[in-house]
């Protein structure tokens, strides 16, 4: 299933669903009323966790899932996601155990969402941590599961009321890592620094060839710049314009010829990133093309080694904020007030006075913008590559 289709499914079906929990959860407040029973206290918790889309955002929830950890040194942490986020798991050690949903199909969804709830239900799960931000299938998860503590984001008109616990209140003007520790506050967990230290371990440990950057082309012994080209498909229209990164890379390799350069990308995202590669034909092999070549870990290996990621906003600017790495970021249908770099050492550009932009936003399921319907995409096409190029030179060389 692509991403449009789980969006109509998740607000046609999702909302009538929600609504008809919330009279049963009323119902059954009701009962428990008068027919009370004793709450059951537990060191040993199990608390679900779920985030589908974003790897962003789950690197942005290691502080509140630090402070669990803490509250509940004895909890059992499961995270319910889909495949494509399964690996960052191992690497932030965030989690005891992951649920993977497919999302190959209407039926291996269903398949593994029956399958989980069995299991949620026999793993007597009693806290629900809801990171989506408009989903409504994750409200029914919640529900299903069993948890009698369900803490998510409560967006007015979007998610029926009644069915969260305990709704966070979403606000857009602060960054997403902070709105994350917000879900701590029911909990009784209290910010610590320690939270937001040295948040990703180095990746290097889960590379499974050490000969990698041999592989790859790469010289382990120069420096190294990556550009990421690309954008998920929770938006291509967060893309700097192909033409503008053709622009940039040949005169950074020109300017620098000092360092090694390389595109990256990921599988899915390889057909894109070739078709840039072909149009460098003119710069030899001085631009190599890794998109699809690396594993997760390796890619962020390669993140955590680079001199500079310049890249949209989109994973890999998360993954190279927290490891500190230098960065050029290009922002317009997204604002970095809620998803900007967290390091001191990056470049964004992003203007806040074009009246359209930001464009896209959780209240309709970030269906605002589509690249197609936006003839002048002027948030981004402002920033040429001859005023990029100045302000990365003056910064970083």
């Amino acid at each position: 299933m692509n991403i449009k289709t789980m969006r109509t499914i998740d607000e046609v079906a999702g909302k009538t669903i929600c609504r008809f929990f919330r009279v049963l959860l009323a119902a059954q407040s009701w009962l428990g009323r008068i027919f009370p029973k004793k709450a059951e206290q537990s060191e040993h918790q199990v608390i679900m966790v779920q985030k589908y889309f974003g790897m962003g955002s789950i690197l942005h929830s290691i502080p509140l899932m630090r402070g669990v950890r803490k509250k509940y040194p004895l909890a059992k942490i499961i995270f319910v996601t889909f495949k494509p986020l399964a690996p960052s798991f191992r690497l932030t050690n965030i989690a005891d155990e992951v649920i993977v949903l497919s999302s190959d199909s209407f039926i291996s969804f269903v398949t593994d969402f029956v399958k989980a709830v069995i299991y949620l239900r026999k793993q007597k799960v009693s806290i629900s941590l809801d990171l989506e931000f408009f989903s409504k299938f994750t409200m029914i998860m919640a529900v299903l599961s069993g948890a009698k503590m369900r803490i998510g984001f409560f967006l007015k008109h979007i998610r029926p009321r009644g069915v969260l616990t305990h709704p966070i209140f979403y606000n857009s003007y602060q960054h997403i890592q902070k709105m994350y520790c917000a879900f701590g506050t029911p909990l009784g967990i209290e910010q610590e620094e320690a939270f937001f230290s040295d948040m990703l371990p180095s990746s290097k440990k889960l590379v499974e060839d050490p000969q990698y950057l041999t592989r790859l082309g790469i010289d382990e012994g120069s420096p190294y710049i990556l550009i990421n080209p690309n954008a998920s498909e929770a938006s291509y229209a967060r893309r700097w314009p192909a033409d503008y990164f053709l622009r940039i890379i040949d005169q950074l390799v020109k300017t620098y010829p000092n360092y090694q350069f390389a595109l990256i990308g990921s599988p899915a995202e390889e057909h894109y990133v070739n078709s840039l590669h072909s149009k460098l034909a003119d710069l030899g092999d001085k631009v190599l093309n890794l998109a699809g070549k690396t594993t997760l870990y390796e890619l962020f290996a390669l993140m955590e080694e680079a001199y500079l990621l310049i890249t949209n906003d989109t994973g890999p600017m998360h993954i190279a904020s927290l490891y500190g790495t230098n960065l050029v970021v290009f922002f317009g249908p997204e604002t970095p007030k809620t998803y900007g770099p967290i390091n001191d050492n990056s470049l964004v550009f992003y203007d806040k006075d074009i009246y359209c932009s930001p464009c896209l936003n959780v209240y309709d399921a970030k269906n605002s913008v589509h690249p197609e319907d936006c003839n002048q995409p002027i948030c981004l096409e402002q920033f040429k590559p001859e005023e990029v190029f100045k302000a990365i030179s003056e910064k970083f060389f």
